[in-house]
């Protein structure tokens, strides 16, 4: 998944890091940000899919 590195993103992988700890989860750098990227990625298609109605 391609991300606009320009892009500013408010949550960040630490605060996904600790999100999973959080809940009792460890989780990688790596997979945090594939996390991360398929939140921003699903935002972005649930904002186009509301705008296209």
């Amino acid at each position: 998944m391609l991300v606009n590195n320009e892009e500013k993103r408010s949550l960040t992988l630490e605060k996904v890091i600790d999100f999973y700890q959080k809940k009792g989860e460890e989780i990688s750098a790596e997979t945090a940000e594939k996390v991360l990227n398929l939140l921003y990625f699903l935002a972005k298609l649930v904002v186009e899919q509301h705008l296209k109605q």
